[in-house]
């Protein structure tokens, strides 16, 4: 019965409000809040759409990707087919030498078509899965962590707007009640009661409001340099895949011979002369983390005793103090396999960037 009494007070004094019969008080300070606030959550809401967005693109990127590359190895393979049973059957429609170009040209092709479909692969495996982990793990649970703020505020507003018509109410009954009526001392203590609960609402929601506003530098710094850095690693990883695919590419216009064991091996070999040299670089001072590394890593010391777990950037720092090198045997994450530090794609150059 109260509560509908209540109600009955609160709809009739924000009808008075509303023509006119009755003064209502703003406070600018809770009215800036409440718009900052409210404006500050629509746009934390977008952000983790937009990044859920953006990482189903790269998921949808990858995938076509390799229906591309699918569709271009098929389309040379059948001309390998084509031109493979000509150079083994001897049937030659140009000459033999014009003949045998077009065979090793198509084979280059062939493989130039397995590099593109790799690489598809790689793109999924190496670029697209880790970012997503760590664009959900660092940006995406982070920003809707920082969105939990918000829920309670609905509730408060509505709390401070109800003990707002009630004070209101009994200011209006205060004012209108004659000088010597017995009970307008009573009015006022009631007025009293309600003026201290609005009060304390205002406060309470202010202070809400505040800290809301005060920490979203806090959050959004971490995430705005996290999503930059996934950016840069995505980009490199990128660029180290298609360099590959262009370095066998080259050969088709450069030279009419096979890409033999041979040639792939010194490619090896010249990789390994990189790290090496990268190896000698000054280290970072960078604290992000490369998503393909984001694990739990162990190492075997001098005694063949394993160490860790140890985060990517603890092992970054052992590698610069010299207690790990890159012949020094890892191991990460899920994994059941050891293997030396150079073995894992690209780790010895973070270590130096």
């Amino acid at each position: 019965m109260r509560n509908f009494k209540n109600s009955i007070i609160r709809s009739s004094q924000l009808l008075k409000q509303k023509v006119g019969k009755s003064a209502t008080t703003s406070d600018e300070e809770y009215d800036t809040l409440q718009k900052s606030t409210e404006r500050l959550q629509r746009v934390s809401v977008d952000l983790t759409k937009h990044f859920e967005l953006l990482m189903e693109q790269f998921q949808n990127v990858a995938k076509t990707m390799q229906l591309i590359t699918q569709d271009i190895e098929e389309v040379f393979n059948l001309e390998c087919d084509l031109e493979e049973g000509k150079h083994v059957g001897g049937v030659f429609t140009k000459s033999p030498k014009e003949d045998e170009e077009d065979y090793q040209t198509s084979m280059l092709s062939r493989l130039v078509a397995k590099q593109l479909t790799a690489m598809a692969l790689d793109f999924e495996s190496i670029v697209v899965a880790p970012i997503k982990k760590q664009v959900y793990n660092d940006i995406i649970a982070p920003t809707n962590e920082f969105l939990f703020q918000f829920e309670p505020l609905k509730e408060l507003h509505a709390k401070r707007k109800n003990s707002e018509l009630d004070r209101d109410y009994h200011r209006d009954k205060v004012a209108d009640t004659d000088a010597e009526y017995p009970q307008l001392p009573q009015f006022k203590d009631k007025l009293k009661e309600k003026e201290d609960i609005f009060n304390n609402l205002t406060t309470l929601n202010k202070n809400h409001m505040r800290q809301i506003v005060n920490s979203r530098n806090t959050t959004y710094n971490q995430v705005v340099g996290q999503f930059i850095g996934n950016m840069i690693q995505t980009n490199d990883s990128l660029t180290t895949i298609v360099q590959d695919v262009k370095s066998v590419a080259l050969n088709i216009n450069q030279t009419l011979e096979p890409v033999t064991a041979t040639m792939i091996e010194e490619k090896k070999t010249k990789a390994v002369e990189k790290t090496k040299a990268v190896e000698k670089k000054k280290p970072s001072d960078s604290n992000i983390v490369p998503p393909q590394f984001a694990h739990d890593w162990y190492y075997l010391d001098d005694k063949e005793e394993p160490v860790g777990p140890l985060s990517y950037l603890a092992l970054r720092k052992k590698y610069h103090d010299g207690e790990v090198s890159s012949e020094t045997m890892l191991l990460y994450g899920q994994s059941s396999t050891w293997k030396s530090a150079s073995g894992f794609h690209n780790l010895i150059e973070t270590f130096s960037q």
